[in-house]
């Protein structure tokens, strides 16, 4: 309580996090090292130490979060929402509570966005919004990642009577917190996120088999980027490692179960897509290879899970393979990968 007597008295605090640069991926070939810097987004990312700050901003009175409620809007870091602070606004409005925290974020909707862009803005404001007299508002979850969202807030200690799910109702309060201006990728913000999880922090005895998942996209709400050749990779591991090594990871999984088959886990393999936002359930040091189209208009915007992995001290491959069509489908080359397999088993015996 004390935090928010001196936000209320300050009206904003604004928080310094530390620098950091993202370290190179790793590749299995000189050539795919040489396409990862063909890209400027890929070098800037690397030369760019991020001076980032967060803001945590108190208005009082206010109303929200309907359009044309006011003419200040709240769009600073992906929040998009309208405030009137004081004052009674035109429409009928209902009470919500003492406070309220929008978090009306784009994409705020499904896990994957959820995860990266709403997440990081409830962390930084969690001191502040507990105990449970704020109202947090959120964009209603999809229908498909619903639970696995309340099981997340859940397990952070949110309560559900906090959550307010906004539908173009009026909303007032005797105040607001406004997080919005925060920064999506820090260590620090990652690292706390899955802390509070309950995630493990590190494999803790000594390693005897290598487990590996592969990222199917069985069950992906959008179709193409599947492994063509999976057959022959799932073959390929079971010689190397033992017929016990993999699991095929579909989707749709609870939270505790996502946790257990991520962090018991060493080696994360697939193509880009949404089923990567389960790193942040790895334990630091899980290797993660992740297969990029080298389609030169998609690959060049793609870098959230290396940026994401290395939030987490993840360790980071990245293979490009060639699409066979225009859906954007690989097949993975078997010797790339091997070789990839071959370095891995050498930094896991040092480690265990």
């Amino acid at each position: 309580m004390k935090l928010r007597q001196d936000l209320k008295r300050k009206k904003v605090v604004k928080l310094v996090y530390q620098d950091f640069v993202l370290p190179e991926p790793k590749f299995g070939s000189m050539e795919d090292r040489e396409m990862f810097h063909t890209t400027q987004r890929n070098v800037t990312n690397l030369r760019y130490e991020r001076n980032l700050s967060g803001l945590i901003t108190y208005v009082p009175h206010t109303h929200c979060c309907k359009r044309g409620f006011g003419t200040i809007r709240y769009t600073a870091g992906g929040c998009k929402f309208y405030v009137v602070p004081g004052g009674n606004p035109k429409e009928e409005t209902r009470d919500n509570g003492t406070l309220m925290c929008p978090l009306m974020v784009e994409g705020g909707w499904s896990f994957q966005h959820f995860t990266d862009t709403l997440m990081p803005k409830l962390i930084q404001v969690y001191n502040y919004i507990i105990p449970a007299d704020v109202k947090i508002i959120l964009p209603p979850p999809a229908l498909a990642d619903k639970v696995m969202i309340l099981h997340i807030l859940d397990k952070i200690g949110i309560n559900r009577s906090q959550l307010v799910f906004y539908t173009k109702q009026s909303l007032s309060a005797d105040g607001m917190l406004d997080t919005c201006v925060a920064p999506t990728i820090h260590p620090d913000i990652w690292n706390v996120m899955r802390s509070m999880l309950g995630v493990p922090d590190r494999f803790h005895h000594a390693i005897k088999k290598v487990k590996l998942m592969l990222l199917t996209r069985a069950n992906s709400r959008h179709k193409g980027r599947n492994l063509l050749n999976q057959h022959n990779l799932v073959n390929f591991v079971h010689r190397k490692y033992g017929n016990n090594s993999l699991t095929l990871f579909t989707g749709g999984y609870s939270l505790s179960h996502a946790i257990t088959l991520f962090s018991q886990s060493h080696i994360i393999l697939g193509v880009h897509g949404g089923a990567f936002y389960n790193i942040n359930f790895c334990l630091k040091g899980t290797h993660v290879i992740e297969i990029l189209p080298a389609d030169p208009p998609y690959a060049k915007r793609k870098n959230m899970f290396w940026e994401q992995a290395t939030m987490l001290d993840l360790v980071y491959w990245r293979i490009y393979e060639k699409p066979k069509d225009d859906a954007l489908n690989v097949d993975i080359s078997l010797d790339k990968f091997g070789k990839i397999l071959d370095k891995i088993d050498q930094q896991l015996r040092v480690e265990h």
